[in-house]
C-alpha cells in the first residue's frame, strides 16, 4: 500500500494520515456493530439461571480440644449457566463472626475447627454461593459439639 501511494499515486504524508483515520474510524464502526450483536446473542440465549444446592450440608460435629476438618462436597451447589464461576462465603449465627477457632476455606470449600478443650458453643452455619450476576443458594448445617467424632484433619 506504501509503494503503490508513494509511487504511483503521489501521496505525501498528509494522504497517508487521511487515509489512516479513514481506516480507524471504518474499523471502529465495525467492532462497534459486531460488539452489539454479541450483546444481542448473549441477552437472547442467556438464561441466567441461579446456582442450586444439590442436597443436605450434614452437620459438622466436632471434639472439643482437637483439630477438625469438615468438607463440602464438590457438587454441593451447581450451577448450569456456562462461564458462571461460583464464590462461596460462610457466615455464622444469622451473620455474626464465626468463633476465632473456626475457618472457612472458600476456594477448597472447607472448613477447620480448632476449638478449646473448655468449648460446648453450638451454631448455625450458612453456606452462600454466588455468581457475578448477583443470584445465589444457599444452605445451612449445625456445628455440634460431640465426643468421639473424628471429622478429619
Amino acid at each position: 500500500m506504501l509503494f503503490l501511494g508513494v509511487s504511483v499515486l503521489g501521496w505525501l504524508t498528509r494522504e497517508f494520515a487521511l487515509l489512516s483515520c479513514a481506516l480507524a474510524v471504518v474499523w471502529l464502526a465495525v467492532a462497534v456493530k459486531v460488539g452489539k450483536m454479541y450483546r444481542r446473542m448473549v441477552t437472547e440465549r442467556s438464561t441466567m439461571t441461579a446456582p442450586v444446592l444439590t442436597g443436605t450440608i450434614p452437620d459438622f460435629h466436632y471434639v472439643p480440644g482437637r483439630k477438625s476438618a469438615h468438607a463440602l462436597d464438590r457438587g454441593a451447589f451447581v450451577d448450569t449457566d456456562p462461564g458462571d464461576i461460583l464464590t462461596l462465603a460462610a457466615f455464622v449465627d444469622g451473620g455474626q463472626p464465626s468463633p476465632s477457632w473456626l475457618v472457612f476455606e472458600p476456594d477448597e470449600a472447607r472448613f477447620r475447627a480448632h476449638p478449646p478443650a473448655e468449648c460446648d458453643a453450638e451454631h448455625l452455619v450458612e453456606v452462600v454461593a454466588t455468581v457475578i450476576d448477583g443470584l445465589m443458594a444457599q444452605g445451612t448445617f449445625r456445628l455440634l459439639p460431640g465426643v468421639g467424632f473424628d471429622s478429619g484433619t
